[in-house]
This record gives C-alpha cells, sequence and structure tokens, in this order.
C-alpha cells in the first residue's frame, strides 16, 4: 500500500472511531422533513417545483427519485453558508434526463433502493465543498448516492462496475466512487475512477478488470443513519382580518334589530331611528359605542322621554363583521349622555 493509500485508510479508521461514519451519514438539515419546511418558508419557488415536475413528466423519468433527493445541494451546505435545497436553471433541467434513466433503468436493479445526497451545486457552493471545477453537479448531470440496503463494498464495486462495463459506454455514464458507500452517476462522458489501487488513484473496476481485490483490506462501516424526522411546522396562521373603521349606523341598527324584543301581535315592527352614535377608539378588535335609539320598552332603565340610551362593546370577529362582545351590555345611569370615549 502506497503513502497516499496508507494516509487516506488511517483517515477512514479515525472518522469510524469518532462514531458513524461522516461520509455514511445522510446529509444533515437535508431530510424530507426538512424539504418540506424549506417549501414552507419559500412559498415563491411552488410554481418552479410544479415546472420541474412537469419536466420530469415530460421527460419520461417522474418518478426515478423523490424530488427532495434530487434538489440536494452539497452534504457541506451548511459548512458552506449555501442553503438546503435548490432549483437548478431550467436550461439545465435536460442534462439530467440520462442520468435518472440510467439509475431507474440499470442502477436501482442491481443495488436496490438508493438514495441521492447531492445533486446540483451552484459554482459558488461547488468550489467551496472541494468539487472539481469541472464537475458535472455545475451542469445538473451529476448525483451522488448510496445503496439503502446493507452491501459491502465490495460487493457494491463489484455491481456497479458490471453495469457501467455492459451499459455505460452507451449512455456516456461516468462512475466514480468516494469512501465507504457514496458513489457517483453522471451522463456527460463515459470514464470512471476511484481510491483504490498501491497509489489509490485507480477505479475499483481496473482492479476487478485484472482479477485483483478491490478491497483487500475491508474495514467494517456504520449503516447510513437516518436522521430524526423533524416536525413538519404548523401551518401558517390566516391574517386575521382588520376593521377599516369604527361599526357604521347600519351595523348597530341591525344589531338592535337582532336584540330588540318580537312585536306584539305579530304586527311589523317599523325600524328603529338611531342618534347621536359616537364610538372609541379600537383596541384589540374591540371597541365601545354611545348611541340613542327610538325603540326600547318603557320600562328601560336607559329610558329619556323618546329614546333609551346605549353603550354597546363590539368586537370584530374572524368573519369580518362586528358582533356583540360577550361583555354585558352597559346601560347608561340617569342624567349621563353618550359622550366620545377617550
Amino acid at each position: 500500500m502506497g503513502w497516499r493509500g496508507l494516509i487516506l485508510r488511517t483517515l477512514a479508521v479515525a472518522l469510524l472511531a469518532a462514531g458513524p461514519a461522516h461520509a455514511q451519514e445522510l446529509p444533515e438539515g437535508q431530510s424530507e422533513a426538512d424539504y418540506q419546511a424549506w417549501l414552507t418558508a419559500n412559498p415563491h419557488v411552488s410554481g418552479q417545483i410544479l415546472s420541474f415536475e412537469a419536466w420530469q413528466d415530460a421527460a419520461g423519468v417522474r418518478g426515478a427519485l423523490p424530488n427532495w433527493q434530487l434538489l440536494r445541494t452539497a452534504s457541506m451546505w451548511r459548512e458552506c453558508g449555501g442553503a438546503p435545497f435548490e432549483i437548478p436553471p431550467f436550461q439545465l433541467w435536460p442534462g439530467l434526463t440520462r442520468t435518472l434513466r440510467f439509475i431507474r433503468d440499470h442502477v436501482k436493479p442491481a443495488l436496490g433502493d438508493v438514495e441521492a445526497v447531492s445533486g446540483y451545486r451552484n459554482p459558488t457552493l461547488n468550489q467551496c465543498a472541494r468539487g472539481s471545477d469541472r464537475s458535472a453537479h455545475l451542469d445538473y448531470f451529476a448525483l451522488d448516492m448510496i445503496p439503502r440496503p446493507a452491501l459491502e463494498r465490495r460487493e457494491l464495486f463489484r455491481r456497479l462496475c458490471a453495469i457501467h462495463a455492459s451499459h455505460g459506454r452507451g449512455s456516456g455514464v461516468g462512475l466514480g466512487f468516494y469512501t465507504f458507500q457514496r458513489f457517483h452517476i453522471d451522463t456527460r462522458s463515459f470514464r470512471r475512477w476511484g481510491s483504490a489501487g498501491p497509489r489509490g488513484n485507480e477505479s475499483p473496476c481496473a482492479l476487478i478488470e485484472r482479477g485483483q481485490d478491490p478491497d483487500p483490506n475491508p474495514i467494517a462501516y456504520a449503516q447510513p443513519r437516518v436522521p430524526t424526522p423533524r416536525p413538519a411546522p404548523p401551518p401558517a396562521r390566516p391574517l386575521q382580518p382588520r376593521p377599516s373603521g369604527p361599526p357604521g349606523l347600519d351595523t348597530i341598527l341591525a344589531l338592535e334589530a337582532a336584540l330588540a324584543p318580537p312585536p306584539a301581535n305579530n304586527r311589523r315592527a317599523r325600524p328603529a331611528r338611531v342618534r347621536d352614535l359616537v364610538c372609541s377608539a379600537i383596541v384589540a378588535g374591540r371597541v365601545s359605542c354611545n348611541y340613542r335609539i327610538d325603540r326600547c320598552a318603557r320600562n328601560d332603565p336607559g329610558r329619556r322621554g323618546g329614546y333609551c340610551l346605549r353603550t354597546r362593546t363590539l368586537r370584530f370577529g374572524d368573519d369580518g363583521r362586528w358582533a356583540l362582545d360577550a361583555a354585558p351590555a352597559h346601560i347608561l345611569p340617569p342624567g349621563q349622555s353618550p359622550n366620545p370615549i377617550g
């Protein structure tokens, strides 16, 4: 084993000793629940998502992988100050068509369920995440993935190298291997790479073709850790309607008509007349109104000759209408006239 391979192996062992391998973990902050929260926080992207799905339908690749995986950026998004999810420019979408077809038609039948952990990377994020200046992620040709079923690295190499040898050239597939179980698929050009061999700079496929063991010293690795799902954020509360002003005369008349006792002998009651309507300032959706009304009982304690004095507290409801507050109506004492309330 060369010095470079020894360094890589030592680093891998150190990562495992510290806990679940970072390269094996699913990206933090990029779960399906995080994606839903991102959509809620960015409602302006909903139209772009619909267009993205319409493109998948037209290209015949809808359902190959879910949107929340296809729109993941880089695993280092947080360290780089980037976004966990990003919709690529629409002119780049066609680049992913053959990649998704190859994954659907060849990778998934060979490995079982797979999960995409990185897709499009804008130039700033790609540079920070130590991506190549010519990375296929920049043009949305590439997806980095991990297999979901438990699979030894040697077996992962064997299966992927076999389908790359059989079908890769016709689709222009690039196949790359990283540490642990992470691998790369793109359809920009036919090529392969990895970190195997004496110098740690060969594709495992090359060693398999030479009859050599691509993983002669396997090390145990942690299975992908599924992050604890975060609860979806509560739906945004609708904006409460706000009154444009205090209740008008029509509102007071309708209120008094609803509160008035039915006329005797089933006679049709004449409409009430309201005078001197004065309302206070609106505070927390409530208002107090003073006025005189000429339809009231003879024994009404607020009666003053041909009128009765009233003070009512009204509240503005969720339906956008004024209604009588739950507090009982206040009857002005004798001798007091309705005045504005400060």
